[in-house]
This record gives structure tokens, C-alpha cells and sequence, in this order.
């Protein structure tokens, strides 16, 4: 359905819309069931179409470098039925979120294992202009425990590996 989601109040005129994009809230409506639990180790999304490993501390924490590596490696394992698996960039990986939970930020019910307690960012394919000395030293990560989005240095922090696969 659409939602009115005005954001400006006048104090004479009450709400007022803005014209801005936020001002009406478009969203699809949700399937009976948000995931599928594939009895594979993998899950689908079955709003975005996205297959996510089951396991989120299947890699642990990991350097962004590492974190593809690792991604790389595990789409060359023998016997891997699916190879083309990769980091989800920004917006895949907040299309998980249910941002009215915290502690995961994650629907209720989710068939999401091995979920660690607290420090569960993980990270995005998506990199952001960094500062100096280098353009692109860091890769956004979401936090999986409050839905936060921020950059990470790709060298030296450790964030978790959610690989991705397929879409609509």
C-alpha cells in the first residue's frame, strides 16, 4: 500500500506536504512468509528474490579484503552448486533489516543462524570515498544488531561475511 508520510508541521496549517520523495512511503506487500529456509544452508528472501547464507559467522570477522577473498574461495569449493556468490552491496544488505527490532535488526522469526550477540556489522561490496591519504580506503558495513549504516577502513577493521546471490 502507500502511506502518507508527510514529516513538515506548520503550527497554522498542521501537516504539510512536501513534494519531497519521502512524502509518499511506496512498498510492496510483504508474502506470507518473508524467508524461505532452503534446507541447504541457504535462505531466500522471498520480497528481493536475494539467496543469503544461513550462517552469518560462517567466515567470522574479516578484513574487506579478506571478507572477498573468502567469497572468491567459496564459490571455487568442489561440489558448490551455485558460483556466483559475492558481497551484497548497500542497499541488499538493508533490504534484510527490520528496523522496529534491534539486537538483530532482523524480522522476528528469521531463519538467520549462528547470529552473534552484539558487534554484528557486516560487510557491503559498496565502497565510499574515504579520507586521506587514499580515494576508496573504505566499504560501507551494516550493522546487523541496530540497522546503522557507516564506513569502515578496509585494512583495519573486522566486520562479518553475508554473501549474497541472485535477485529479481
Amino acid at each position: 500500500g502507500v502511506e502518507r508520510a508527510c514529516s513538515l508541521w506548520h503550527p497554522e496549517y498542521g501537516m504539510i506536504r512536501t513534494g519531497e520523495d519521502g512524502d509518499w512511503q511506496h512498498g510492496v506487500q510483504e508474502p506470507g512468509e518473508r524467508f524461505t529456509e532452503n534446507e541447504d544452508g541457504t535462505v531466500t528472501d522471498n520480497v528481493t528474490g536475494l539467496i543469503w547464507l544461513q550462517n552469518v559467522n560462517q567466515f567470522g570477522q574479516r578484513t574487506w579484503q579478506q571478507a572477498l577473498d573468502d567469497v572468491a574461495t567459496f564459490n571455487l569449493q568442489p561440489g558448490q552448486t551455485y558460483t556466483d556468490w559475492r558481497l551484497p552491496n548497500v542497499r541488499e544488505l538493508q533490504s534484510i533489516l527490520d528496523y522496529s527490532q534491534r539486537g538483530p535488526a532482523l524480522p522476528t522469526g528469521n531463519p538467520f543462524i549462528a547470529m552473534p550477540s552484539h558487534d554484528i556489522s557486516a560487510w557491503t561490496g559498496t565502497t565510499k570515498m574515504g579520507v586521506e591519504p587514499s580515494p576508496f580506503i573504505e566499504a560501507y558495513g551494516v550493522d546487523l544488531e541496530d540497522g546503522s549504516l557507516a564506513g569502515y577502513g578496509k585494512l583495519d577493521n573486522l566486520l562479518y561475511v553475508l554473501p549474497v546471490r541472485g535477485g529479481r
